[in-house]
């Protein structure tokens, strides 16, 4: 951007009068490529000038709508912009989703989209866009971890427990989640997959809705559930099994991984990153990544985010690409060794 700027000046400072600047072919095809690329260097400068909409797609009130209106207020303070969160979480995340990408591509609407962004891709019919080409990678913002969760009375306590206990009792351990086609879902159907384990889903529309029920311990019920229901083990309600990521939290280490309870290639994780609509000129993408990185580095972002026991992830647009083909490529084949998984 420099360099334009630096060559526009040096053209001016020449002062070539305006006929012969057109009469000659070279310099009228530099002219024009000025006159285009002009607006965009200014917008950029400018950016942003007004309000940013920041489409969450998920329901308020969880706890990607949490870490989506702390990163709103960070950008808000970064920007000296009011960021504002829209929750359309219909249809999980579809509605939103096409929100985005028919929106202007002018960096005033951009997307905080959860793991469900590259699921639907594999589990949908006819979703409304394309999950790849109708956006713009910005960054991607966090991972997390999921926990094996059960009542404290639950027979089993540990994995290897639990996968003797599910394989002398082939359908009679069930496992809570939102879905199907959610990925909680998918991490309870990574463990059937690896395991050789025959437990049923049971489906809820709601994460609070299956947490009840796990609470209740009425049934033989586990659940996989993100980093913020670890409150409810530490206050005793609740038994951690495990961890389903390749490492031991920091923030829990006495959680083993279902790896080390026998499941060697298991590897599930959630995340939350940024889009815009396709077409975002890439100067106004370069400054919502740079502010993304901004937030993500802030010493106190990142000890509300630790606290939580989420990582806070910075990348640039192509390596956020690059992990959303890698995500679709991986639910794609875990689906397969399924036998299928498909949601009208």
């Amino acid at each position: 951007m420099r360099y334009c700027i630096a060559r526009s000046a040096a053209v001016t400072r020449t002062r070539m009068p305006r006929a012969a600047v057109w009469r000659s072919p070279a310099l009228r095809h530099v002219a024009m490529i000025a006159l285009i690329v002009a607006p965009c260097i200014t917008s950029a400068q400018d950016y942003p000038d007004r309000p940013i909409r920041m489409i969450a797609t998920f329901d308020a009130g969880g706890g990607a709508d949490a870490y989506a209106r702390r990163l709103a207020a960070k950008l808000s303070e970064i920007f000296q912009q009011q960021v504002i969160v829209d929750n359309r979480g219909r249809a999980n995340g579809i509605v939103g989703t096409e929100t985005t990408a028919k929106a202007a591509p002018n960096g005033y609407t951009i997307m905080f989209v959860t793991s469900a962004h590259a699921i639907n891709a594999v589990v949908r019919r006819d979703l409304p866009y394309d999950t790849l080409k109708d956006f713009a990678p910005i960054s991607l913002f966090t991972t997390s971890r999921f926990f094996l969760l059960a009542h404290p009375s639950f027979a089993a306590q540990s994995v290897p427990e639990l996968l003797a206990l599910a394989r002398s009792k082939p359908g009679q351990i069930n496992y809570a989640s939102t879905g199907p086609g959610s990925a909680m879902n998918f991490a309870g159907e990574m463990l059937k997959v690896y395991a050789k384990v025959d437990i049923v889903h049971i489906a809820y529309k709601a994460v609070p809705a299956a947490l009840t029920d796990v609470l209740a311990g009425a049934v033989p019920l586990i659940t996989f559930q993100g980093p913020t229901a670890m409150a409810l083990a530490k206050a005793g309600k609740l038994r951690a099994l495990a961890v389903t990521s390749a490492t031991r939290s920091p923030v829990w280490p006495d959680v083993p991984t279902i790896q080390e309870g026998g499941v060697p290639k298991y590897i599930y994780t959630s995340w939350h990153a940024l889009l815009a609509p396709h077409n975002t000129p890439k100067p106004v993408v370069a400054r919502l990544n740079q502010a993304i990185m901004q937030a993500v580095h802030d010493r106190n972002m990142a000890k509300a985010f630790i606290a939580d026991g989420v990582e806070l992830r910075g990348t640039t647009p192509e390596e956020l690409g690059d992990f959303l083909v890698g995500e679709i490529a991986k639910h794609q084949e875990l689906v397969r060794e399924m036998g299928g998984l498909q949601i009208d």
